[in-house]
């Protein structure tokens, strides 16, 4: 495996070499610079771009040391159909993804070019690189964690950049939008507190409340944060550029999951609405958990956000067999 690591090594090098120094690297570090990224951060997270012209790649990893076929056997760079050699990264933005021993196992990548369906690409999974395995961050972010007894969840690479280079840095972004269990332990190795701070979006709504679940199964008190200003953290932090703002307004108003789903379904409704409130009240009762302690909680925050009489939830329940 220290071939696989030694190769990373060389080619996060490579990718930074070619952003920083070369003419080709021009574009993606004004796109960089575009999105409000400094040379410091660039530098603190490693960030590269790699070239159009793969065969480059091939011959710095050979000028190295490496063979082609500890090139291909540790899946660093792919074959066409016509048996041409290719890095799959090839003109996009590198974000080098540190494994727990602070390592690079693997790589993600940003496209630039705004009609690419593949907006993100992460390395294949190897002996090395197993993406539920890793979090975006974890090791510039594991010693600003243990100093401030908490870590923030955000959702994408930009996410953590943003939040980094305004001063909140112990924050890591999972690689997708799902926590795993594996990612859950590698949070609670270094913290047993968390925020989640995803986007607003349905999607993100959802994923907030999973990620809260599964951190919990673990161990690990999580609470999720809230941005009113309906921007994702990138774009928060671009237009505010406040830490302080940010602790205030999200992480010391961050609620329990279980409240904070229920506030998000009250508030995707007219709740003078009485078939909307029973519509809810229907979604919620269809996923009761068997705790009996959960159960009563979530009753109640039923019973006071969508003011429907005890009584009825209970005939509801009693009805449904739930």
């Amino acid at each position: 495996m220290q071939v696989a690591y030694d190769a990373h090594k060389w080619l996060t090098m490579y990718y930074s070499y070619l952003l920083m120094y070369t003419k080709e690297g021009e574009k993606a570090h004004a796109y960089l610079k575009e999105r409000g990224i400094s040379d410091e951060t660039i530098k603190t997270f490693q960030l590269g771009y790699a070239s159009k012209d793969s065969s480059i790649m091939m011959t710095v990893l050979k000028n190295k040391g490496f063979t082609e076929e500890d090139i291909l056997n540790r899946k660093i760079i792919s074959v066409s159909q016509r048996g041409n050699y290719f890095d799959p990264f090839y003109d996009r933005i590198i974000f080098p993804i540190n494994d727990f021993d602070s390592r690079v196992s693997g790589f993600g990548g940003r496209s630039m070019d705004k009609n690419n369906k593949i907006k993100y690409l992460n390395s294949p999974e190897t002996r090395i690189f197993k993406k539920q395995d890793n979090l975006y961050g974890f090791h510039q972010a594991k010693e600003f964690v243990k100093e401030d007894g908490y870590l923030v969840l955000f959702e994408g690479y930009f996410d953590v950049l943003q939040s980094h280079q305004n001063g909140l840095k112990n924050c890591v972004a999972c690689l997708g939008t799902a926590l795993t269990p594996e990612q859950a332990l590698l949070i609670k190795s270094i913290t047993k507190n968390v925020v989640i701070v995803l986007d607003n979006d349905a999607a993100g709504i959802n994923a907030s409340f999973r990620s809260a679940s599964v951190l919990e199964e673990v161990g690990v008190n999580a609470l999720v944060g809230t941005l009113q200003s309906g921007l994702d953290p990138d774009e928060w932090f671009k237009k505010y550029q406040d830490k302080e703002r940010f602790v205030n307004e999200v992480i010391k108003t961050a609620i329990n999951r279980k409240d904070f789903l229920i506030n998000q379904k009250v508030n995707s409704i007219d709740i003078n609405n009485s078939n909307e409130r029973f519509s809810i009240l229907n979604e919620l009762l269809s996923n009761l958990p068997s705790d009996i302690n959960e159960r009563n909680y979530w009753l109640e925050l039923a019973n006071e956000k969508l003011n429907v009489p005890t009584d009825i939830i209970l005939n509801v329940i009693h009805e449904r067999g739930a």
